[in-house]
Formats: structure tokens, sequence, C-alpha cells
């Protein structure tokens, strides 16, 4: 009663909803004056129909009776008192439901969180809408429904229809009740005759009520009420009004629903989601006889509509909070409180945000990214309570029936189905060897990987030709300028990075001598040199062309390092200037990829940066997860060489464990499985690749989970086990692949791996059941026909919601940290698609580094990564960084992989699958590029070594099972692979070494080693 007096008052001073607040208080004062039938006749505007303007005009006789005046603020609480006594009589109405159901204690805490729910409060204290009077009645309606009272819901449906026309949603669901009822008791007499004559009285009752119900407001002119639906249909031509939903999602808040999304206009897809859910509802209610399902069919008619319908209001969800409640009174299910705070949430704020907006006279627009984050979420929200509720209503019929099979399973060992591998677990030894080798491997990954003290602070130039002048304090010998570029915005009119930089020195400060025209700043995180001072000087002046880029050191050097020339002071409007020489101590005279970015960094790093910043993504033409994670880097250790190629190199180290748990899964034997793991470890594109800080480690990376998980999945079999327990690797592969396939396009590549594994482990279990058909006097073999079909149904079921469902929902959320940035919103999701299709698609770039797929086995063109600065490297001296594979590995490719083939076909009535998952992995990534033409590169190939190196396993373990290899020479060849890392080692690493030495290690003539 308190929280009803509370809600009285602050309606009472609570301005509301401009519009609906003014509307509700002229059809409630309108009483005064005038008559019923007057609503639709005077120049009034009121687009209700007749019901609630019933109430409305009681309400204004017996304000007018009582001497209230209309612009009081009493007047306008007694209007909100009606939702308001309608929110108190809804939480009564969950207390005495709950009571009989979970207790007198849990109902009136259940109560209370109904009468507190802010949506709630706020849609009828603040705003002032009806929407508690129509949720109130809806449920009645319902409750109506599931004991089988037709005449009585169908009645209320016609009543709400004329209190709020939207309420017609939920006439499928009545509709489809009532003819599968009949449908079901056609041959009971008796139940046929009372379904005959409910449906009569349903009939005569709607009729009824449409026609006399209105009769007061229209005097028999029905067709003022029909012109009324008319316009109300036609006053909200959008996608969505403000409702965080699909369209929303899309962009669509406030744009018309004649545009098109894709094929049809907005709202062509709203009335065909409409249909679907219809459809969907009839469905289930043909199934669910006993009408279980009745309060989540309502919550899926509100939220369904709510979500994937068009011209949504943001209030339209109000019904489907107090649906959910029920549906947890009468199911038990706790999990739909989860759901229940979820989307009152989620109402909460798109209506608190449209009144506060309505105050300001604004909109939400429909480019807004928090509304379509908000839309997103929501649309989340109701797939996983559609999932979840499927889940549900099928779950105790699966237990059984998985219960039984499995008991028959155990007793009758007899049919022949596949059984689930034994687990192979690590043991003690085992975890000691996998951290042995990684932290071993750690210390050759993060030996030298870059430095962490490079100038970070910059003087940033936001306009054209802004300039700063730079004081050596006198005249000085100085011959070269040193400037470390930070990032560099692109060019408005190209994709070029680039600024010109033009350089003028002075003696006296007023005379100026340009150096050269231009000096091209054309890379980022670089050390840059202008070696062209002809005379001495004591001022320089930088001038940009352009605007949008950072410089973030600058220093002179006479002819050599020793003959520094500190500068003195700065002068420029500009206050970020200073940054010029706040970090003197960071200016590398010799600087070299330890300090500076190189190779595809200045693309990857720079737009990581763009993350961090909220600038436009530079780099586009992948999907942005790899960039976000090389962001991490650099806000964990700084925008330096060892903050961007940080986590690269941690993927790279924790590549050793999970190749080591993969060999053990597959392999089954510690000894092969340190095999796989140590090979893999000292492979020399492993350590250069993740030394570079590109997106390629953490494709590998995630490559390698998708066919652990998969492999661990295709082990099992759910006659044997059930379908749940074959699930959390299934889903954990779905997960890897959304996380590979929102890092680079090749991932999906993978993606067709994992579906000839998945289908191929049904098709196992088809042929199961087929021979159970065949051979039904087996004791399992009626198990197995039973369940087939279920069974393979819902893992099918599962299959897509995990290889595409929660993918789509990683590879969406990784585009975030783009979609913050400027310049871009939802919309940048969509265009970056198609914008990177026609880049690869197109791309006829030739590169004197790329290379032909079957190029790479053979090891035949190495990447020749990074070539040093030749002023800072001494004659018959040679540095470079190339990444290759190491030929002890990669020439064992085309041998190994017939080898598996040949083991495949000649054991395929007992296949191995750890050996036909390592062999399908293999071929899903590297087939693909045989018909790419554009230009690639050798560490394409990357993702496909662990499935190289596994092959190796497997080929020794053959041998050395069957007595063909001793295991020394395993063991020798090991050894080979790790003398062959030692000796690359510094061609790898970007190490000096003498040029005699760098041409030894030239064994093909293609190979560039610095």
């Amino acid at each position: 009663m308190g929280l009803l007096l509370l809600q009285f008052v602050l309606s009472g001073i609570s301005r509301g909803h401009v519009q609906d607040t003014g509307l509700f208080r002229a059809w409630t004062a309108f009483a005064e004056d005038h008559q019923l039938r007057e609503y639709y006749t005077t120049e009034l505007y009121v687009d209700y129909p007749p019901v609630y303007l019933y109430v409305l005009f009681t309400l204004g006789k017996l304000l007018k009776f009582l001497n209230i005046s209309p612009d009081t603020g009493l007047y306008l609480a007694c209007i909100r008192s009606i939702p308001i006594f309608f929110d108190g009589l809804t939480a009564f109405f969950v207390y005495k439901i709950g009571q009989n159901r979970i207790g007198q204690t849990k109902a009136l805490v259940l109560a209370l969180l109904c009468a507190v729910n802010p949506a709630q409060m706020l849609n009828s204290t603040i705003w002032g809408q009806i929407d508690s009077v129509v949720t109130f009645f809806t449920a009645i309606m319902l409750i109506m429904l599931q004991k089988k009272q037709y005449a009585g819901s169908f009645t209320l449906l016609a009543i709400l229809f004329l209190t709020k026309p939207q309420t017609v949603m939920f006439a499928p669901l009545l509709c489809f009740t009532f003819f599968f009822d009949c449908l079901h008791s056609f041959r009971d007499g008796e139940e046929k005759r009372k379904l005959l004559w409910q449906g009569i009285l349903s009939v005569l009752a709607v009729l009824a009520v449409l026609l006399l119900v209105p009769l007061p407001i229209t005097g028999g002119n029905h067709d003022l009420l029909l012109e009324k639906y008319k316009h109300a249909l036609s006053l909200y031509p959008y996608a969505t009004l403000n409702a965080p939903n699909l369209y929303g999602m899309l962009g669509g808040n406030w744009v018309a629903d004649s545009e098109k999304l894709l094929f049809f206009s907005y709202k062509t897809w709203g009335f065909l989601f409409i249909v679907v859910l219809s459809l969907s509802v009839g469905y289930v209610s043909y199934h669910d006889r006993e009408r279980k399902q009745i309060f989540n069919l309502g919550i899926l008619t509100v939220t369904g509509i709510y979500v994937l319908g068009h011209g949504m209001h943001e209030r339209y969800l109000a019904p489907a909070l107090l649906l959910f409640l029920l549906a947890y009174l009468y199911s038990g299910d706790k999990k739909l409180l989860l759901f229940y705070g979820g989307f009152s949430l989620a109402m909460f704020i798109a209506s608190a945000w449209v009144l506060k907006l309505n105050w300001v006279n604004a909109f939400i627009s429909g480019d807004n990214l928090s509304f379509q984050l908000l839309s997103f979420c929501n649309v989340v929200l109701f797939l996983f309570w559609v999932l979840y509720t499927v889940r549900q209503q099928f779950k105790k019929e699966k237990l059984e029936k998985e219960e039984r099979l499995k008991e028959t399973v155990m007793e009758h060992n007899i049919f022949p189905v596949q059984k689930p591998a034994p687990q192979t677990r690590l043991v003690r030894l085992d975890y000691l060897l996998m951290v042995l080798l990684t932290v071993f491997y750690a210390l050759f990954g993060f030996y030298r990987l870059g430095s962490d003290s490079v100038p970070e602070t910059g003087f940033y130039a936001e306009t054209p030709g802004e300039s700063v002048v730079l004081d050596l304090g006198k005249v000085s010998k100085a011959r070269q300028l040193y400037v470390y570029t930070g990032w560099i915005d692109r060019r408005s009119d190209d994709l070029e990075v680039l600024r010109d930089l033009y350089i003028d020195y002075s003696v006296d400060g007023e005379t100026w001598e340009m150096v050269r025209e231009p000096f091209v700043l054309d890379s980022v995180f670089m050390w840059h040199v202008c070696r062209d001072f002809p005379e001495d000087f004591r001022y320089v002046r930088l001038t940009c062309d352009d605007g949008r880029f950072y410089l973030n050191e600058a220093a002179f050097f006479g002819e050599t390092e020793s003959e520094r020339f500190p500068i003195q002071a700065v002068e420029s409007t500009n206050p970020t200037a200073t940054n010029l020489i706040d970090e003197p101590e960071k200016v590398t005279y010799e600087f070299t990829w330890y300090e500076t970015a190189y190779f595809d960094e200045i693309y990857h790093p720079r737009t990581a940066f763009e993350f961090i910043t909220h600038r436009y993504p530079y780099e586009n033409t992948h999907p942005p997860l790899g960039k976000a994670i090389i962001a991490c880097g650099m806000l964990l250790f700084g925008v330096t060489p060892f903050g961007w190629r940080f986590f690269g190199t941690l993927c790279g180290v924790l590549m050793v464990p999970l190749v080591y748990v993969m060999g053990k899964k597959m392999l089954k034997k510690t000894s092969f499985a340190f095999l796989a793991a140590f090979v893999f470890s000292f492979d020399f594109m492993h350590l250069a690749q993740t030394r570079l800080a590109t997106i390629d480690s953490y494709t590998a990376f995630f490559v390698m989970g998708m066919y652990l998980f998969m492999f661990l999945y295709i082990e099992k079999n759910f006659y044997e086990t059930g379908v749940k327990k074959t699930l959390p690797p299934l889903l954990a592969s779905g997960i890897c692949f959304g996380l590979g396939a929102a890092t680079k396009w090749q991932g999906i590549y993978a993606g067709f791996g994992l579906a000839f594994l998945f289908f191929f482990s049904l098709a196992r279990r088809y042929a199961e059941y087929r021979r159970a058909r065949k051979e039904p006097e087996m004791p399992t073999a009626e198990a197995v026909i039973k369940n087939f079909k279920p069974m393979a149904m819902k893992t099918i079921c599962a299959g897509f919601g995990f290889f595409v469902l929660v993918p789509a929902v990683i590879y969406f959320l990784a585009y975030i940290p783009a979609m913050w940035s400027e310049s871009t919103g939802l919309s940048f999701f969509f265009t970056n698609q198609s914008s990177m299709y026609n880049y690869h698609a197109n791309l006829e770039a030739p590169h004197p580094y790329g290379s032909a797929w079957w190029q790479w086995p053979l090891d035949y063109k190495p990447l020749y990564a990074y070539s040093a600065n030749r002023d800072f490297v001494p004659p018959g001296t040679s540095m470079g960084i190339t990444s290759f594979g190491n030929p002890a590995i990669w020439w064992l490719t085309i041998p190994v992989v017939f080898w598996s083939l040949w083991q495949l076909w000649k054991n395929r009535k007992h296949l191995d699958l750890g050996l036909l998952t390592v062999v399908v992995g293999f071929f899903s990534l590297y087939v693909p590029w045989i018909f790419v033409t554009r230009t690639a590169f050798i560490y394409h190939f990357f993702p496909c070594v662990v499935f190289v190196v596994l092959m190796i396993g497997f080929y020794f373990k053959n041998e050395q099972e069957q007595e063909k290899v001793s295991p020394r020479w395993t063991w020798a060849y090991a050894v080979l692979v790790f003398a062959l890392f030692l000796l690359f080692y510094p061609v790898l690493t970007g190490m000096a070494i003498p040029t005699g030495y760098a041409m030894w290690l030239r064994w093909i003539p293609g190979w560039v080693l610095g």
C-alpha cells in the first residue's frame, strides 16, 4: 500500500511523456463538457479504441464532480492511478498464485519483485501508459485458455482488442489452441460436443463485444471505429520506433518500413517473421495437449513479435514480463527469472532513454551505436530464451530415453556400436614434460622480442600546414634529423599512409632555407632520418602538409652517434609540441626491427592503436579480433614493439602445450605427444611468425583448438553416453571456430573440415542404426532404432547453434572496437564484409616474396620479412628476418600426407579417428588455396604445419609399433629438427651474422637470408 501511495505521489509531480500525457489529460478533461459519442466526431485528436476511453470519460466526470482542475498534478495523478492500481493488482495476483506453488514467503518476495520492477513502475508511474492494465488481463486470458475456458478467453481477447489493437497478436495462439483441441477430440463424441458449444459461445461472445461495446462511443456508426484502426496502422510506418529489436540492431530505428533490407522491405520482413512465429505457435500448440506451454507460447508471441516484427514501440514488451513470472510459478524453473530480469532491464533502458529525449524533443537515430548494441543484446537474449525453452521442453523426455538406452547398452554389450574411446588423461609426467618444453621454447620466443622503450607521446598535428620550430640554442653542426612517427591517418582520397613533412632551417629564426621538398613519412612506429642539411643552423621548422598524425620524438646528430645536439626549446601554438623532446632517452641512433615496426606490423599494430584511440581502422581487410588482441598488449606494455608483439608470441608459446595435448589425445602415448610438441616447437615459422605482430598466430592457435575439440567429439557416441555428454567438446570447437573466423577468414576454411567430421560422425551413427534395423534381434538394436532420430536431430540442432549462431555472435562482438571508432557504427560491420571480399577477390598486387600454394611444402620461396638498414650494418655482416619452414619438417609434408591417406584407406573399416582428424584438418586449410588467384605467401601454410607434425607423429608411432623403426631413429629425427633450428635461429630473429654464414645457409637459390 505504501508503494502504491509513493507511486501516486510521484505520478502527480512527474512530467511524463509530453505527448502521451497531454493526450490522456485532454481525453479525461473532454468528459467535463462533452458526451461519449463526441470523442470520434469532434476535432479532438483521439487514436485509442473505446474501452479505455470509457474509463477516462468516467474518471473525467468524477474529477469534475470533485472540482479538481485539469491543470493540477492531482488531476494527472488520478489519471495515472489506473495503471498504478493495476501494478498493485498484478503484484497481488502473483502473490496469490505463488502461495500454493512456491510457498508464502517466496511468493511474497516474488510479488515485491514484481511491484518494484523499474520498467513497470516507469511505464505506469512516470510515463502514465496503460500497459499494466493490458498485461493483467492478458495473463487472465491465458490462464482461462490453459483451463480450456475458450468462451471466456476469446471474450477477453475481444475486449483487449478494443483497448489496445496490438493485443490481436494473441489471436493465433487462441485459434490454434482451440482448433487443435477440436482435432484431438474428433473421436470423442462428448468432448467434441463440449468444444462445439464452447466454439459457438466464443463466436457469439466476440461478435457481441465487437458490436455492442463500441456502441456508446460510435452510436452504431462502426465505420468511425474502423477509421481509427486504419489510422493507427498508418500512423507509424517505421521499421521500429525505439524498440531495441532486430531492426534497431540493423540501424532501422525511425527508418521508413518501406525501405529495403536485403531482398525485402522492413515491413515485408516484419510480416514474414510474424507468420513464422504464428506457425511456430501453432506447431507447439498441436503437441502441447495439456497446455503446459501456454505461458511460454504467450512469451514467444510477445517477445517474438517485439524482436522480429516491424513498427514496434519500446513499451510493447510489457506483457511478457508478467508471463515470465507466471511461467516460473507454473514450471518452477528459476532460470526464467534471469530472462525476466534481462528483458525488464532492456525495456527499462529503452523507455527511460526515450522519455529523457522526449523532454528535450529529441530522438534516437538509427545509427546510434549504443542503441544498436542494446538491440543486439535484446535479440541475443531472445534467441537464448528460445533455445533454452526448446531444450527444457524436451529435457525430461531426453533424459529418460538416454538413461534407458544407457542401461540397455551397459547390460547388453553386444550390438556393434562404436565405444567411446577411453579417456587419455594427462599424467604427472605429461605435465612435467609439457611445462619444461613450454618454458624452454619461451626462452627462444621472448628473447629480444622487441624494445619496451620507444617514444610514445608526440606532437599531434591536427590541421594542414601546422608548424613547429626546434631551437638548438646556438648555431650547430647538426647534419641528421631523427623523427619517430607514431600514428598517421590515411588520406581522404586514397589508402596511402603518408605525410609530406617540409623541413626548413635557419640561423637567425627569420631567414629560412628548405632542406628538401618534401620529406615523406610513409610508415608508422618507425624512425625516419633526414641527412640533407648542407650547412650549420640553429633553428629547424617542421611543417606538415596535412593534419592528423603524430611525431613522437625528434633528435639531432652530427656525422656520428657521439655528436648529439640536444633541442633546447620548442616553439609552437600547439600544446602537444613539447612532446617532441620529452623522451630523449628513448632516441635510438642505430635502429632495427627491435625498435621499429617491420613487414605487416605497419598495418596491424597501427590498427590496434586506432582501436585504443577510437579512430577509424586503417587495416580492415581482415576481421578485427586479431588486432583487438594486439591492442591488449599495447594497453599492458605500451605502444612499443614488445607491447604489440607480446600476445602473438605468447600465443606461440601456448601452442606448445596445445600441440602436446593434441598429440596425447590422438596418439595416445606420452612419448609421441612429446615428439609432436617438440618438433612443432622448433619449426622455423612457428618462431618467426609468432614473433611478428600479425594475426596469423591467432588463426593458427584457434584452428588447433577447433580440431582438438572436434576430435574429442567424434570419439564419443551418443548411443553410449547420451547426447548431453557429447556436446561440451562440440561447443568448445564452435567457440574456437568463431574466434578463428573473427581473426581471419582463413579460419572459415577450417569450417569445411569441421563440418565433414561432424557429419561423418553422424553418418557412423546412421550406419549403426541401419545395422540395428537389419538385426533387430540384437539386445541393443531396439534402443538404437528408437533413439537414433531424436538424438540425431538434437545433435544437428546443437551443431547449428554451436557452429552458426555462436560463431556469428563472436564474429559480431569482435567488431565492437571497430564500431566504437570515429566515423563508424553498425553499418561498418556490414560494409566491411563486402569490402573484405572485394579486396581479396580483386587483389592483383604482385609481391617479390609472394609464392604459389604448391611451393609452400617445398620451402621454395620464404618470406623475407625484414631487411636491415644498410647504414647500420658493417660490411661483411648480414642481418634480416626470414619466415619459412624447418626443412626437416616441411620437406616431409608430401610423403607423410600420402602415407596418411594410404593408412586411412587400408584401415577404412577400423579408422583411426585421430589420423582422420589430422588429414581432414590439413586438407581443409590447404586445398582452398589452390583456387585462390590473388597473391599469397608462405605463411598461409602456417596453420597446416601442426597437422603435418601430427602426421609425422603417426608415422613414427606406426613404424615403431610394427618394429620397422627403432625409437633411436625417432629421437634422432627430433635432434635433427632442433639442430636445424639452432643453425637457422639467427636468420629467424634478425641477429647480425657474417655474410658468409648467411650464404652457407642459402640451400635453395630462392632463399633470402639477409
